[in-house]
């Protein structure tokens, strides 16, 4: 009877443990945003997929915000004046320490006009303290009109990002006019940054929540055994 509860207990902590790892693991580009009319459908692969918004964050003064929930998004528009640049942070930061690996990153850049694609420079990056730090790239970036769409593709070499900083995007104007970008939550308007198949999972690595998982699994295995030898010694 000791062994089948202790089992049992296992069992449960077991089944819980699966159920808050499926909530906590990190959710694919077109999990997260499945397809609904018009709405943006990003590669179904290991990447994620983040809208650029019209409006900044309150904890991160100076930039504005991308976040992977659609629902969120406040349509709108922000023009970029000639020579400035403008960056947009992820909406959580990395946990820990998070690697990406080599890898292509995609950004769409819906403008309200045509924009010289060799001239909106666009760069990936991190975000921490007032200071953007890109990520070293390896090849030239690649881009393509979609109609009113700037669609770019940047292969990157591999990056760590430390604990604590912003995934980011930032977007240059070297044109000789100011130009915008356009937020919305569906294709017609659409801007967003989807990372590459190999993202590891960020803010928090699918390695480290598996570490967790395991730890959690071992201390209710623990706590269930000591609490059954507990209860045999008092009877």
């Amino acid at each position: 009877m000791k062994k089948k509860g202790i089992l049992s207990v296992l069992v449960i902590a077991l089944v819980t443990g699966v159920l808050l790892l499926s909530m906590t693991s990190p959710v694919s580009a077109f999990e997260e945003h499945q397809c609904h009319g018009d709405c943006w459908c990003p590669s179904p692969c290991g990447s994620q997929a983040w809208l650029l918004d019209s409006v900044g964050r309150s904890n991160v003064p100076g930039v504005l915000a991308m976040t992977k929930n659609a629902s969120s998004i406040t349509p709108g528009s922000v023009t970029i004046p000639v020579n400035t640049c403008q960056i947009w942070c992820a909406d959580e930061v990395a946990k820990t320490d998070v690697t990406f690996p080599d890898g292509t990153w995609t950004i769409l850049v819906h403008t309200s006009g045509y924009w010289d694609a060799e001239k909106c420079d666009v760069t990936f990056g991190s975000y921490a303290n007032g200071s953007f730090t890109a990520f070293q790239t390896k090849t030239p970036v690649e881009f393509e009109w979609r109609g009113t769409i700037l669609e770019f593709h940047q292969q990157s070499a591999a990056a760590t990002m430390t604990e604590g900083t912003y995934l980011a995007v930032r977007i240059c104007n070297r044109n000789g006019s100011a130009h915008t970008v356009l937020a919305s939550r569906c294709y017609q308007w659409i801007s967003g940054v989807t990372s590459p198949c190999s993202d590891p999972g960020y803010p928090l690595p699918e390695a480290n929540t598996a570490i967790l998982f395991g730890a959690g699994i071992l201390g209710l295995g623990g706590f269930a055994y000591l609490r059954s030898r507990k209860q045999a010694s008092i009877r």
